[in-house]
């Protein structure tokens, strides 16, 4: 009798404990939900032991190609964007500023990998630093530098920037001329996040205007022209944002991105004059002029503004969201 009732026991344990390993199988494999209003949340998908569709809706780890050792390495999303933000910004700006920029980074990769199989820790994408490339880097700084990057990721964790619903793409350089740029006056193509607008923070910043200096045979060496002068230079046109659109050189013209790479410029906002038998170009701010200034997030910071300031300034009409 005992083993009769014993057997019926196991029978219905296991025909209950079945369904419960089931459940809690899909449980671990369910997406995390998303919050579509205050209080709602909704589950968009539900998958079955398919941990790369659970993994592919918010990556928590990133495929970055090392180019010096050209080897492919998975490192975590935060530990990513920690070594990112160090790579990319002072580690001594302004911990709003800093924020900004971990959203920002974490916005880019993320974007990024809908069309890439992996980034490259080069300008290519985003510069990043493992701890042990930093504290080379840094030396004795490096405990204080890196508590201060720290920070800024973890109290920003898992944020990101969108429109309409959707990961953009988070541009950033290091200091306007006063004005940023629309997105297809640089790269092509328009994004309605990146418009030109007005950024008077940078103007203030040292070395906002900087020269630079070339003997006559090196300007025409960079530009493959022997018979160029200053006077054979003439700016054609400007963009919305100040800088060079069209530069005539001798009798070619060209964009005004193209003479600012042929001659390593700071910036597409230049003159040219000379003095002393040399050629003097004079460039305002630092960088393609697309998104978000990191000089003007730090002084933008240092005025008091949140890293949401900084960024609803510099990526019009976007929101900041967990990345669910």
């Amino acid at each position: 009798m005992k083993s009769i009732v014993a057997l019926s026991f196991s029978f219905i344990l296991i025909l209950t404990l079945i369904p419960l390993a089931v459940f809690l199988t899909s449980a671990v494999n369910m997406p995390t939900p998303t919050l579509i209003s205050n209080g709602t949340w909704e589950y968009s998908a539900y998958t079955t032991g398919k941990k790369e569709e659970i993994e592919a809706l918010a990556p928590t780890v990133i495929p970055v190609m090392r180019y010096a050792d050209d080897r492919l390495e998975e490192i975590d999303l935060e530990d990513y964007v920690k070594g990112v933000v160090a790579s990319e910004m002072y580690p001594s700006f302004e911990m709003e500023a800093l924020k900004a920029q971990a959203i920002v980074a974490r916005t880019f990769v993320l974007y990024s990998l809908q069309s890439s199989e992996h980034v490259l820790d080069t300008v290519m994408d985003q510069v990043f630093r493992d701890e042990g490339q930093l504290r080379e880097r840094w030396s004795a700084d490096f405990d204080g530098y890196w508590a201060r990057i720290t920070e800024a990721v973890d109290t920003t964790e898992g944020l990101v920037v969108k429109y309409d619903g959707q990961l953009v793409e988070t541009l950033f350089f290091a200091m306007t001329n006063g004005f940023t740029e629309n997105s297809e006056d640089v790269f092509g193509g328009t994004r309605a996040h990146l418009r030109s607008i007005e950024s008077p923070w940078d103007t203030g910043v040292p070395n906002f205007e900087v020269e630079t200096e070339f003997t006559l045979q090196n300007f025409r060496n960079a530009l493959g022209d022997s018979s160029l002068t200053v006077s054979d230079i003439a700016i054609l046109s400007r963009t919305p944002g100040g800088r060079v659109a069209e530069v005539q050189v001798g009798n070619t013209t060209m964009r005004g991105t193209q003479f600012r790479s042929a001659l390593g410029l700071r910036s597409a906002d230049f003159r040219v004059t000379s003095r002393n038998n040399l050629v003097v170009i004079t460039t305002r701010g630092s960088g393609h002029g697309v998104g978000m200034s990191q000089h003007g997030a730090n002084q933008m910071a240092l005025a008091g503004k949140t890293y949401a300031d900084i960024l609803r300034f510099y990526y019009q009409g976007i929101e900041i969201v967990p990345n669910h």
